[in-house]
């Protein structure tokens, strides 16, 4: 017996099952295995894009990284019981001639059964390949199930981060444009107003990143629906009303605690589920030029500095507007 083949088949099984419960089950993230691997596939595909996110070639990854993932489980399962088949010439044996298995044999034997598929043609030799096959055969129904499972709730969250974009599109393609559609002439009632289901929607957004993060790779070519692009933009605007705007008519911070928080939420939730880190040069402060020809921020309103948390903040998200493929000048020209 070829103990070699046995430990590795083990170390594949386990870590493969481990991965499947942290990605499926944890609602903390993706697993150790496939969350890297799904964050390379990324970088290649935006590398062969040419780092452009109006590229229609970075809309197809989200779909083809589940499929990815899911062919990786099986893979994975199917090699480490074909290593340890391995590990002992006679451990299958062909059920109507009785004589042992080859190594394609096996390499079959251990496909069909991962696949709950077997057809009964070979069979364990001994007692005790049988009952090994009967746990590969459980873990391969398992894993069909968790699949299920997990990527339902990933398609319906896409859907919410695509219906988040939108509704964000329809507020104002810059923070200057979102701040002045929010003014009706006495108040900016028409973002305040919002401002309970924006956030709503936003933290949903949130915790599904967190619990599903292949969220993060699901594109879209078009700049006015791009989610990053626009979770940038409502941050900017915040900032604009809070600094910027006349305090005589700027709302109150109760009336923006909502949006606040889930922004601050989801910059925290990103920062944890990637390697996105709050280092590096803060990009630059939004213009103010369109509110100063309307009257609604002082004529010298010069904005050079802001506090430890928002620069963080936005470091964050300029390096998240990097990633997915656009540029922090994207935030200022998202016509198409």
């Amino acid at each position: 017996m070829n103990y070699i083949f046995i430990i590795l088949g083990v170390i594949i099984y386990m870590s493969v099952v481990m991965d499947i419960i942290k990605t499926t089950l944890s609602m903390q993230g993706g697993g150790w295995l496939t969350s890297p691997m799904s964050h390379g596939i990324w970088l290649l595909f935006l590398k062969l894009s040419g780092q452009n996110g109006r590229s229609r070639m970075l809309d197809h990854v989200g779909y083809l990284l589940l499929v990815i993932i899911l062919l990786f489980w099986i893979l994975g399962l199917w090699g480490s019981f074909f290593l340890i088949l391995l590990s002992e010439s006679g451990s299958i044996i062909s059920s109507s001639t009785r004589l042992p298995a080859d190594a394609w044999e096996k390499f079959y034997y251990a496909g069909f059964t991962v696949s709950t598929l077997g057809v009964g043609d070979f069979i364990g030799s001994q007692i005790e390949w049988r009952i090994l096959t009967d746990v590969y055969a459980l873990t391969g129904l398992v894993l069909i199930t968790m699949s299920i499972t997990y990527f339902l709730p990933v398609l319906s969250g896409v859907i919410k981060q695509r219906n988040l974009g939108i509704m964000l599109s329809s507020m104002g393609q810059s923070a200057q444009q979102l701040v002045l559609s929010s003014w009706d002439g006495k108040s900016f009632h028409r973002l305040t107003a919002q401002a309970s289901d924006v956030s709503n929607m936003l933290i949903e957004h949130s915790q599904n990143h967190k619990a599903y993060p292949v969220i993060h790779y699901f594109h879209t070519h078009k700049a006015k629906h791009a989610i990053v692009l626009r979770i940038a933009t409502l941050y900017d605007a915040l900032l604009i009303l809070n600094q910027y705007v006349k305090s005589d008519i700027r709302p109150s911070k109760d009336d923006l605690s909502s949006l606040q928080t889930a922004l601050e939420n989801y910059i925290e939730v990103i920062t944890e589920v990637s390697s996105i880190n709050k280092k590096g040069t803060m990009p630059e402060l939004p213009k103010v030029n369109m509110l100063i020809e309307k009257g609604l921020v002082e004529q010298q309103a010069v904005l050079d500095s802001v506090d430890d948390a928002t620069r963080q903040a936005r470091i964050v998200l300029a390096k998240l507007v990097k990633e997915d493929g656009w540029k922090w000048q994207d935030l200022q020209n998202t016509t198409s």
